[in-house]
């Protein structure tokens, strides 16, 4: 996760993709086992475990995309999350205190728009508040483990030339953290699927 500055931030269809495949195939699966025969989404063990899911895996996604957008309005530098070092803004894995609440308020976001939608469905005609808690949650975790991850499998280089982080190797960059092995989609797919199965099967297991 990026709170101060972000390289090609730029939404590309590869973006799209990684961020959108674990919703979309949670959507498949529900609409195959479930679809038509439940009056309501959290009626049914198997249909709320798929929902939690969903959920988990949608906060992540707004959590980390306010977290970078509103982080920049940090006034310090981020600190790396593995180290608490501080580092260049643009450090993958750098995380501040205005991005993290910025992270738990786009899952509260998910959250509230669950509430309400769940409300209006036939035969869901409560509101479910538990969906805000868990969707805060779910945003702050999922944050986390993206900053984790791309703190440690995801390369940042800073240019002394420019004074900025950037994706080009050359001989006036300098290593910053984390190795070479995952881009930042292949980052988000990971974080996020990695956030709906830990939330689908948490909050199954605690609120059922």
């Amino acid at each position: 996760m990026n709170f101060l500055f972000r390289v090609g931030g730029q939404r590309t269809a590869m973006q799209v993709a990684c961020n959108a495949l674990t919703g979309t195939i949670i959507c498949i699966i529900h609409q195959y086992y479930y679809g038509g025969q439940l009056k309501c989404l959290l009626e049914d063990h198997g249909s709320r475990l798929l929902f939690w899911m969903y959920i988990g895996h949608y906060s992540t996604c707004n959590g980390d995309t306010w977290a970078s957008e509103l982080g920049i309005l940090n006034k310090s530098w981020p600190i790396l999350i593995t180290t608490f070092k501080m580092v260049p803004p643009g450090t993958n894995g750098g995380v501040s205190p205005l991005g993290l609440l910025a992270s738990v308020l786009g899952g509260f976001i998910i959250g509230a728009s669950a509430m309400i939608s769940i409300y209006f469905v036939d035969g869901c005609n409560r509101l479910y508040i538990e969906l805000i808690l868990v969707a805060s949650i779910a945003g702050l975790i999922g944050s986390i483990i993206d900053s984790i991850l791309g703190a440690t499998v995801q390369i940042s280089l800073y240019s002394e030339k420019s004074r900025m982080i950037t994706n080009s190797k050359t001989e006036e960059t300098k290593l910053v953290s984390g190795y070479d092995l995952l881009d930042n989609n292949q980052v988000n797919f990971v974080s996020s699927l990695t956030t709906a199965l830990l939330t689908g099967f948490v909050a199954d297991y605690i609120i059922g």
